[in-house]
């Protein structure tokens, strides 16, 4: 299918919640939500959690997905999460044109990046739409390097 009839596509950053949930090995860590908007060539995220306090507010560049600033929570800000969520969101949105497999489904549409350091599976992000209207409902961005899945799905 040529990329300009990819069925999933990411709605630009607009600060509307998502749901998120980090799992480790199938074992989930955290659910809550998160909200995403770009602001001076950055992605900016907030994570909340499920009772809506703030656990973790950042910025990602998106010229190269590093991390260029997070706060919050000492119990979050002292772990990997902050850098996962980072680099979720820029594999996320610099990736939605790079779709190597898409299928058709009469369930949806999803579409899936693959990315290899040689012959090692380095991340898998699935953008999965619930209708074949395009928009995305999820992603899921698998990063096999820290055991980890990160999984936003769309609040309607």
């Amino acid at each position: 299918m040529p990329p300009s009839y990819l069925p999933c596509r990411m709605p630009a950053p607009s600060g509307r919640p998502w749901k998120i949930k980090v799992r480790r090995m199938g074992e989930e860590l955290f659910e809550g939500m998160a909200a995403i908007r770009i602001a001076d060539d950055a992605y900016i995220f907030t994570v909340l959690e499920p009772g809506g306090m703030t656990l973790l507010d950042g910025a990602v560049s998106m010229e190269d997905g590093r991390l260029t600033r997070y706060s919050g929570m000492q119990q979050v800000t002292g772990t990997p999460l902050p850098g996962i969520i980072g680099d979720a969101l820029f594999s996320i949105y610099s990736s939605c044109d790079d779709a190597r497999e898409t299928v058709l489904s009469d369930r949806g549409a999803w579409m899936r990046s693959f990315y290899a350091l040689g012959i090692f599976e380095v991340k898998t992000i699935t953008f999965l739409s619930g209708s074949l209207d395009g928009e995305c409902s999820a992603v899921e961005v698998d990063n096999p390097w820290y055991s980890v899945d990160i999984i936003f799905e769309r609040l309607d």
